[in-house]
């Protein structure tokens, strides 16, 4: 019986005398080569998704920048608006506060596809139009024979347009 000294040789060092240790080792250090190309790649594909996931966030950056701009500016036009309307009911409201009692108040107001004039507290019609503006000069004409006067002109949805004052 034969034996070999493994005093100078490696674990993973193949034996020259046996073609599939040979093979084998081959095989071993494919895989190991593959290995390190995966990691390789690996470490290269992080790089680029941490420059992809930068470029991204910038983007997004930009986006949010822009759309808030947006939002901002639609806030504040309809918190102008609602300001608007806001002293508009204030002043109408005045108007129906500060109302002396000896004052006449007509209203104008849609009666189907017509309109009418009423006097507040009244039940009954003063006059019926078929236009809204023949109705208002009619409505004016009651107010100034009668001073002091207001008068009230409802939209077609029964909300309160504008008032005029007649003293």
């Amino acid at each position: 019986m034969t034996t070999k000294s493994m005093k100078n040789r490696s674990v993973f060092e193949p034996s020259r005398d046996n073609p599939l240790v040979e093979t084998t080792h081959e095989i071993w250090l494919a895989g190991l080569g593959a290995l390190s190309m995966a990691r390789q790649e690996g470490e290269k594909l992080r790089r680029q998704g941490s420059e992809l996931f930068a470029q991204l966030v910038a983007r997004g950056e930009k986006f949010e920048k822009a759309r808030l701009g947006t939002v901002r500016d639609t806030f504040d036009e309809a918190a102008e608006r609602i300001n608007r309307v806001t002293k508009k009911a204030e002043r109408q409201l005045r108007t129906l506060v500060e109302t002396p009692e000896n004052v006449e108040v007509y209203h104008l107001v849609p009666k189907g596809d017509r309109w009418t004039i009423r006097r507040e507290g009244k039940d009954n019609d003063i006059s019926l139009h078929d236009r809204k503006a023949s109705a208002l000069e009619a409505a004016r004409g009651i107010a100034h024979a009668h001073e002091p006067a207001r008068v009230v002109v409802h939209r077609a949805d029964g909300t309160v347009q504008t008032s005029y004052s007649y003293e």
